[in-house]
């Protein structure tokens, strides 16, 4: 028996499946990645994946990333890559960036 989305663990590794699997929809560039499995170690450090299902933790961290690089997208886009709404990415992207107090320089 195969579990479903709501019921997978979340760990570092299935948010990085999910994480690069967005990325690849969405065509970002190799910083935007590099930037996102960075923030998915950090967040794994902080534990602050336990709260989050995978693919909210990894739109979250995304939308962060993206930010970050100065290569921002818009929740819209983010979410259609990942096939959830906005609300979704809002969501997981504001705790997240609590959870590891991100702040733009």
């Amino acid at each position: 028996m195969t579990e479903s989305r709501s019921e997978q663990k979340t760990s570092r590794e299935n948010v990085i499946g999910h994480a690069l699997e967005i990325l690849r929809v969405l065509g970002a560039p190799i910083v935007v990645e590099s930037a996102t499995l960075k923030l998915i170690e950090l967040a794994d450090k902080h534990d602050a994946l336990a709260s989050c299902n995978p693919v909210g933790g990894a739109t979250g961290v995304l939308y962060i990333a993206g930010i970050l690089t100065e290569n921002p997208m818009t929740l819209a886009v983010v979410a259609e890559g990942a096939g959830v709404c906005s609300a979704t990415v809002r969501k997981w992207a504001t705790l997240l960036a609590e959870e590891l107090r991100v702040k733009k320089n």
